[in-house]
């Protein structure tokens, strides 16, 4: 039996996923953790905690996991808040003081916990790396990333990408980076009705789910879509760029374009688009290409970060170039025009998900992931 403590932060506000995807895969990864049979325990930083955050703590305490909540409450200047911080941080250092003969995995913060756990001397601790930041060329990061390298006894990279770009931008050495996919279960047979999303029940709907920021490149979807004024587009999600993406919508003369706020269970909409689409900048996985995939969704990626590799380069879905809205237009006529290839290929990328992203696999190599950390 492992004994293991995982530390992350959750933030809840308007406009903002409090369970994001490298939130939700801990949601699944930690209880099939303690199904396994071993001690599973979470310290879970959490700022302005409301029902959303409750909700996702207590499904994972019925899961066996044990919860450690360390609350803050956040508003006005940055300057304000820094009493707030340092107290929360000094609370994570006295917990982690505590647990010195467990081993200590860290998610989300590359700056704040890992000092916490050096200062708090912990003997075992590794963190999992969820994306593939290009900021983390920047002098700052490259200088930073390598003081802290001595504090893990190894990393998790969540893709083959994610793994070569931490060993460039951290120095770190490819055998001390492991990659441990996400695994999901297998949905529920879930219904959508399209009624719910302000969707046509014949239209063709072309859909996103996920946080609307610059990284996720939604401006190129939209002028796609401009190109198809007979299509629908659904955007599912909340985020800085909300209302610049609406304000630039309407310029385009889009009138079948509808935004949708984020929610908890957002894949289970999926079910109600005949394409999602993925085309982000950079992108570290692309867990929402996995969840569409288990439901039978095809789905086109830009040629980004781990798109491809997840796709198969186009064996299990269609690829374009990020910057070019006409190749994008081009895959989604594609995907309209031939019925019996696209059906054959969602059949593809459905068995391989199965096969290579499930929760059973994932806990198995997160298991041999600890086994290789020093105590």
């Amino acid at each position: 039996m492992l004994r293991l403590t995982h530390v992350f932060q959750l933030t809840e506000k308007a406009g903002h996923h409090a369970w994001g995807g490298a939130e939700r895969h801990l949601r699944v990864l930690l209880p099939a953790l303690a199904r396994a049979g071993h001690d599973v325990e979470a310290v879970v930083m959490c700022t302005n905690p409301g029902l959303r955050i409750f909700e996702g703590l207590d499904e994972m305490r019925r899961g066996g996991v044990r919860i450690v909540q360390l609350d803050r409450h956040s508003s006005g200047h940055r300057i304000r808040k820094l009493p707030g911080v340092a107290s929360w941080y000094l609370r994570l250092f006295a917990v982690l003081r505590g647990r010195r003969d467990r081993i200590i995995h860290l998610h989300l913060d590359l700056i704040g916990m890992p000092a916490v756990a050096a200062i708090a001397r912990c003997r075992a601790v590794c963190t999992t790396i969820h994306v593939d930041h290009p900021a983390w060329a920047r002098f700052f990061w490259r200088w930073w990333l390598r003081r802290t390298d001595g504090v893990f006894g190894r990393y998790a990279a969540i893709s083959r990408r994610v793994r070569s770009h931490w060993a460039v931008v951290s120095g770190a050495p490819l055998e001390k980076i492991d990659v441990i996919e996400y695994g999901l279960p297998e949905p529920e047979d879930d219904h959508v009705d399209r009624r719910e999303l302000g969707l046509p029940a014949d239209a063709f709907v072309i859909g996103f789910v996920g946080r609307l920021v610059e990284q996720k490149n939604v401006p190129v979807l939209l002028r796609a879509l401009a190109q198809m004024p007979d299509a629908h587009g659904c955007i599912v999600g909340d985020g800085p760029l909300r209302s610049s993406l609406e304000q630039f919508s309407g310029d385009l003369g889009l009138r079948h374009v509808h935004f949708v706020d984020g929610r908890e269970n957002a894949a289970r909409l999926m079910r109600a688009f005949d394409v999602l689409c993925l085309p982000s900048w950079f992108e570290g996985l692309g867990l929402v290409l996995i969840e569409a995939m288990l439901r039978g969704v095809p789905c086109i990626g830009s040629r980004a970060g781990a798109i491809p590799d997840i796709l198969e380069d186009g064996r299990s879905g269609l690829l374009f170039d990020p910057a070019n809205p006409d190749e994008l237009a081009q895959c989604i006529s594609l995907v309209r025009s031939n019925a019996s290839a696209i059906r054959e290929l969602v059949d593809r990328a459905r068995q391989r998900v199965r096969e290579r992203f499930s929760v059973e696999q994932m806990v198995q190599r997160t298991g041999g992931f600890y086994a290789r950390i020093q105590m």
